[in-house]
């Protein structure tokens, strides 16, 4: 596939004798690809009390509603977690539902809330999916490897020994300890992406999980919306064309990179980042051709020379690159244009970092995913 790489400078021309400028970096997937890659998908329900009556009943017909727009080459499972997570659904091809149709509409409501047992159970379902003989080692990984995660209430069992090499040592809150064992995951292949349902759940934690694993976080005000959250994230892994990019920053010529910042397809002012000696490696969500990922970041330029930095995005071995340059001029001469949407798009991101936690759980996912622009 021929994937490529654009950019867009707020300053394009600095003194001779140096300078700042931030550059926004856009990802443009091959989409010849499109739909050809199988999806293998775990649905990760909240099975606790407080789902009681609509909502589970909403879940359990969101599932339903959602493998109809499965394939016969795509597989999926089904999870449940309340005190602890449990198994509903191994692994089955997407055109036979009816094949664990009675275990899933024979999930219950009842118990305490523990999604970090459910996102390991959904670790063990997508392993089975690859044909792997454990922990995620071996078999296929070509293919769109997603848990769909909803929940209504705030964790208050976790699975730590799950994560053991992720959490193992360390003290951090709820959320943090969630997004420590979504980047273990991550580092495995997998995307999460997080619903909250109603006013009782934790969006930091539904936030820490989808940031540390490539995917996105959703509001529903109840359980009506599971449904639309289900279909919705199967249509968009339509839209997947390659699975677990990377993209490395390099400076040059004496430049500095720094404050790398994700824009799309949602806001994370520190995404994961991997510095290589003087090289920034960062994570990148699975390529949508309907919502390619797009970066930012600072370059600090200390004298007249070109290229300042490259970027090159590697998709499995396969690699698309771009050179850097800005113009350079006597300080008196140099022209005094602002590419502002570039500039704009970096203040959203710390606006909603400086403001999140203020906000209602049904605002901050609303802000999460919007005010960026493409150039």
């Amino acid at each position: 596939m021929s994937h490529r790489l654009s950019y867009t400078l707020s300053r394009e021309e600095l003194p001779r004798d140096g300078g700042e400028t931030a550059c926004q970096l856009q990802i443009h997937p091959d989409d010849t690809g499109r739909g050809e890659l199988p999806l293998h998908v775990v649905f990760c329900v909240d099975s606790s009390y407080s789902m009681r009556g609509g909502d589970i009943e909403a879940a359990k017909q969101g599932v339903e509603s959602a493998v109809e727009h499965f394939s016969s080459d795509d597989q999926f499972g089904v999870v449940e977690f309340d005190d602890d997570a449990s198994i509903v659904a191994n692994p089955v091809a997407g055109n036979r539902y009816g094949r664990v149709s009675s275990s899933v509409n024979g999930i219950e409501a009842d118990g305490n809330t523990n999604i970090m047992d459910g996102l390991e159970k959904s670790r063990q379902l997508l392993d089975k999916m690859r044909g792997g003989g454990g922990f995620l080692s071996s078999g296929s990984t070509d293919a769109v490897e997603w848990i769909l995660l909803i929940s209504d209430g705030q964790p208050n069992r976790t699975n730590e020994s799950a994560f053991k090499r992720a959490l193992d040592g360390l003290t951090m809150s709820t959320a943090e300890k969630h997004g420590a064992a979504a980047a273990d995951l991550s580092d495995q292949g997998i995307t999460v992406h997080t619903a909250g349902v109603g006013s009782g759940y934790d969006p930091a934690v539904n936030e820490a999980i989808s940031d540390a694993a490539g995917g996105t976080m959703e509001h529903k005000s109840s359980g009506r919306g599971i449904g639309d959250f289900f279909e919705g994230q199967i249509r968009d892994a339509r839209s997947v064309v390659a699975t677990n990019p990377t993209l490395t920053l390099r400076p040059d010529n004496g430049a500095s990179v720094d404050n790398v910042m994700q824009e799309l397809p949602t806001k994370i002012k520190d995404p994961n980042i991997e510095r290589r000696g003087g090289e920034l490696v960062v994570d990148v969500p699975d390529l949508s051709v309907d919502d390619p990922p797009q970066f930012s970041f600072d370059i600090d330029v200390p004298s007249e020379a070109n290229p300042v930095a490259h970027a090159e995005l590697d998709v499995n071995g396969d690699t698309a690159t771009t050179s850097i340059e800005v113009g350079f001029a006597s300080t008196a001469l140099v022209k005094d244009e602002v590419n502002e949407g570039v500039l704009e798009n970096r203040d959203a991101i710390t606006h909603y970092e400086d403001r999140k936690d203020s906000m209602s759980a049904e605002q901050r996912a609303e802000e999460k995913s919007s005010g960026i622009t493409r150039e």
